[in-house]
């Protein structure tokens, strides 16, 4: 199966539907035959104004669901075959086979969960971007405690270079706080989904057409939504 992707070629412009090489998985990376795919509203915003994106042509997106179909030589708590949920890490490094939008993405060992199989693909993939944003709020509350001060809201750490804004550090969170994800998508999050504490929501909106479909989900979003999650199924 060829490795479809919605391609953006230059800043600012519209997705172009493409044939990609497969990408190979490296050191601590997963390979993932992607099922679905969701859709965030900070997706058309980069599209439009280049946030965090300096390389192109690109692949964008954040949220997907899937199965392992290779591993790096790193990897020790996946294998072929897992059903996973990850947030793809395009907008921290900037590499075209860690987008989301494609039919195979590299992820982060550490930033990818199993799912339960109960749980559809489609329900694994409204996941990761919620869950990223909920675990900066834990991260930096726990560092406000550790260190005596208040959790900061705005700025940037001198340290880690890691902005304090929640939006940012949702989707910076796998470069800056690499223990902590680890903890927060293979643990936190794989256990929350087997005793049923993490639920699934919101409520999901399937947008059809596969990977030619991005650009629609994200003019959709551009109207505005609310209350419901879009995904788009591969499968």
């Amino acid at each position: 199966m060829p490795n479809t992707a919605a391609v953006i070629p230059s800043p600012k412009v519209r997705f172009e539907v493409q044939d990609r090489p497969i990408p190979k998985p490296l050191g601590s990376t997963l390979l993932v035959h992607n099922a679905a795919l969701a859709t965030n509203p900070v997706d058309y915003k980069i599209q439009d104004d280049s946030y965090f994106i300096t390389i192109y042509p690109n692949v964008l997106g954040s949220d997907i669901a899937g199965t392992v179909s290779a591993i790096g030589p790193d990897v020790k708590r996946f294998n072929k075959g897992d059903r996973v949920t990850g947030f793809a890490s395009v907008t921290s490094n900037n590499d075209i086979d860690h987008g989301a939008f494609q039919q195979y993405t590299l992820l982060n060992e550490n930033s990818t969960a199993k799912i339960p199989d109960r749980m559809s693909l489609e329900e694994g993939a409204i996941l990761p971007m919620a869950v990223a944003t909920s675990g900066v709020g834990i991260f930096l509350d726990l560092r406000g405690r550790k260190d005596g001060s208040n959790a900061p809201s705005s700025g940037n750490d001198e340290e880690t270079g890691q902005c304090r804004n929640c939006g940012d550090a949702a989707i910076r969170i796998n470069t800056n706080a690499r223990e902590f994800g680890a903890w927060l998508f293979n643990e936190f999050l794989e256990k929350g989904l087997v005793d049923k504490t993490i639920v699934p929501s919101p409520a999901i909106e399937k947008v059809e057409g596969g990977i030619a479909s991005v650009q629609k989900a994200l003019d959709l979003h551009r109207k505005g939504l609310s209350g419901k999650k879009l995904v788009i199924s591969l499968s």
